[in-house]
């Protein structure tokens, strides 16, 4: 699949109850139906935050290293920096993760007016 397919894809929500309003036989089937490649975005931002969560435990000890070995502060001060954009980075990437998802779950399930329940 070219990438700009691919792109095409992910970019356009989900519309699980435009094409076949009947549930589909299966929860995995249910699942590609209501999201397709939205769910696989969700599982790569997914492992982006946990490798984002576990990057400034390393450089903690890092900053703890070099300041016991007698480092010069500007190793410090660019450990400690890296360590900012780490936790920085963590966050976005959090953020952006819940917001997809909560997006996603949005888009899967009919709102109010689809279903019927709409007030008149």
């Amino acid at each position: 699949m070219k990438l700009s397919r691919l792109v095409a894809a992910i970019s356009e929500p989900p519309h699980p109850q435009a094409q076949n309003p009947i549930l589909p036989s299966s929860f995995l089937r249910f699942v590609l139906l209501s999201g397709g490649w939205h769910q696989a975005a969700v599982c790569a931002l997914s492992v982006a935050v946990f490798l984002l969560n576990t990057a400034p435990i390393e450089t903690q000890r890092r900053i703890i290293d070099t300041a016991v070995h007698a480092g010069s502060i500007g190793a410090i001060l660019t450990l400690v920096m890296l360590q900012i954009a780490l936790v920085l980075a963590y966050g976005l990437a959090k953020l952006a993760m819940n917001v997809y998802r909560a997006w996603l779950g949005e888009c899967a399930t009919p709102g109010p007016a689809a279903r019927g329940d709409a007030p008149t």
